[in-house]
């Protein structure tokens, strides 16, 4: 698939302790790499947003997500397989992650991303990215790129021109977590 950005200017930010601004399979977001503690600092900082509430994962595929939880509920696999909506599911725990990426419980947030540019930015970097939303803590999440506060444009290193003209009312994904039997706990709908 083509797109409008060189991945390897992504990429090369993303390696390099930097913040994207990009289309998600849901809202537009702020990233950066699931190994770099000053990307993540910087979105905090960006976001005007307290360090104590952990952000969620992006990955591409349920093998990745494997990478990175300590067990997946074959229901939950399942679930992922099938759903057809952006799906963020909070497993218990997690592993092979540096503690600032998980919450101080060792439990870990990961939505696999069904959309073919985020899947490919998270591909070429090989392993999840750290993900928010493109506002600033306590604001209305941005519908579309031009919801954007321009403060928040600003402060990233690299802003994605992959989808910056479509104009399309998307929400954030559906978060859940799950019990001992993988009956799904939703958290937000």
């Amino acid at each position: 698939m083509v797109f409008d950005d060189k991945m390897h200017d992504i990429i090369g930010v993303l390696e390099n302790d930097g913040v994207i601004l990009y289309p998600t399979d849901t809202i537009w977001g702020l990233g950066c790499n699931v190994f770099s503690e000053k990307g993540l600092n910087r979105i905090y900082n960006i976001k005007g947003r307290k360090p104590e509430k952990p952000f969620l994962l992006l990955a591409s595929s349920i093998a990745m997500v494997k990478q990175y939880v300590d067990r997946m509920h074959p229901r939950i696999e399942t679930l992922l397989v099938y759903h057809k909506k952006p799906l963020s599911i909070i497993y218990p725990k997690s592993k092979n992650l540096p503690p600032y990426a998980i919450s101080s419980d060792g439990s870990v947030g990961i939505r696999i991303t069904n959309d073919p540019f985020s899947k490919t930015v998270i591909d070429l970097l090989g392993n999840p990215i750290i993900s928010t939303s493109a506002n600033l803590s306590g604001q209305p999440f941005p519908e579309s790129f031009s919801d954007i506060n321009q403060e928040v444009v600003d402060q990233v290193d690299y802003v994605c021109r992959h989808k910056r003209e479509i104009v399309e009312k998307n929400s954030p994904s559906i978060i859940a977590s799950y019990d001992k039997k993988g009956e799904l706990i939703f958290l937000r709908t």
